[in-house]
């Protein structure tokens, strides 16, 4: 569920700490950042039951900011579709209330209120009987737009899903279904709504893992969509709540968080590092395993990794561009980019080594496996130090909780 007109997120919301285990619902911001907006979408103890007693969505209590971008993920029958629907009450809430601007949906037209929500679902919905650009202008048209200022937008936005404007006057049935699905996004956009929910629209399965999917949902007896963790993707991966977060986000979070964490910190080893006019006896004399050889020492431009065992027998005054070097893999900006980025350019590194470079591509250092274990460990103790800092903050700024409290 999006408010898409600024692209920054929070996270908020609250913990149910019961639960079934097989079907919990992970809650994860597409972005983080400070709070800003006001609250745009607030479900209060929203609970969805049908009559045979099924409980898809159970005292769910949620906020979710304007202009910010709110990922519900979990498994098949856990409740992400349901709560998406009574948003725009294509299903209505058993209990609770569900504001959008702080007004009650209840209280609002159906129609009107599903007029001003963009809603993508999986099977993109467009109607076959009308063209592409006619598909997308259908609520700008309803809204009461001119239809030649309804369809002028159709083909701006259908170059804003990265399609072909001249598609605009073909029907779905001559698209492909990643097209169709653009389309169905495009649509969803096209009268500016201030809300957008999207219901797995990208998922692209074939006929015989659908229906393992219809038969898994069937088998799901007791769908009961229960809040297990809010929190920005780095604390997903650093703190999740439990072992059911933490099996759901992988077993390789370890590694994915690095992604968080710059490389500002990262100590860089000079060498060894020659330019292609030093001779084979200047890299043999370094004693080192490998050489990397860089375009010039004027312009540190990496252009390959030369092995020890290939210099020997060779004669010393060779120069080093004569000697055929070996792939560098990848560089990555110190600064700029990630400790994940300057991992896994020392995995790929035939040296084992990570090729640190500035802004302009030229050589700034090597970085070894043990310097950048530190620096991971480093960054970590930094990150877990602030966040119970911020806990401490928290607990200190809630009412009772300051000097002359009640014990």
């Amino acid at each position: 569920m999006t408010g898409f007109r600024n692209r920054v997120v929070t996270q908020t919301g609250t913990v149910n700490p019961d639960y079934t285990p097989a079907t919990r619902l992970v809650l994860g911001d597409a972005f983080a950042g400070g709070a800003e907006g006001r609250w745009l979408i607030t479900f209060e103890g929203v609970t969805k039951r049908y009559p045979d007693g099924t409980v898809a969505v159970d005292d769910l209590d949620l906020e979710v900011p304007d202009g910010k971008t709110m990922v519900l993920v979990g498994p098949s029958g856990c409740g992400k579709t349901t709560t998406l629907r009574m948003i725009n009450r294509l299903v209505e809430a058993s209990e609770g209330r569900i504001l959008l601007n702080g007004d009650d949906i209840r209280a609002q037209n159906p129609a009107k209120l599903r007029r001003g929500i963009g809603y993508v679902i999986q099977q993109t919905g467009l109607f076959p009987h009308r063209t592409i650009e006619d598909n997308i202008a259908t609520v700008p048209v309803l809204n009461g737009w001119r239809r030649a200022k309804a369809r002028a937008r159709a083909r701006e936005l259908l170059t804003t899903v990265g399609l072909d404007p001249a598609l605009a006057k073909r029907y779905p049935h001559q698209l492909s279904g990643g097209q169709q699905q653009r389309v169905g996004v495009a649509r969803a956009l096209a009268a500016d709504p201030p809300v957008l929910l999207m219901d797995e629209p990208f998922s692209a399965v074939d006929p015989v893992v659908r229906g393992q999917l219809q038969e898994q949902l069937i088998a799901l007896h007791h769908p009961h969509g229960t809040l297990a963790q809010l929190a920005t993707p780095e604390r997903l991966l650093a703190a999740p709540a439990d072992d059911y977060v933490a099996g759901f986000v992988g077993f390789d979070r370890g590694i994915r968080r690095l992604s968080f964490f710059r490389t500002d910190g990262l100590s860089l080893s000079a060498g060894p590092v020659l330019p292609e006019t030093a001779t084979v006896a200047a890299a043999v004399k370094t004693g080192e395993p490998w050489i990397l050889v860089v375009a010039s020492e004027s312009d540190p431009t990496p252009s390959g990794w030369l092995p020890s065992d290939r210099l020997a027998g060779l004669d010393g005054a060779a120069l080093l561009k004569d000697v055929a070097a070996d792939p560098f893999g990848h560089t990555f900006t110190v600064g700029d980019d990630s400790l994940r980025a300057a991992l896994d350019a020392a995995v790929l590194s035939p040296a084992g080594l990570a090729i640190g470079v500035d802004a302009d591509g030229r050589v700034a250092g090597l970085a070894t496996f043990d310097q950048l274990r530190s620096a991971v460990q480093a960054a970590q103790a930094a990150q877990d130090a602030l966040d119970a800092q911020e806990n401490q903050d928290a607990l200190a700024a809630q009412p009772g909780s300051g000097p002359g409290a009640a014990p």
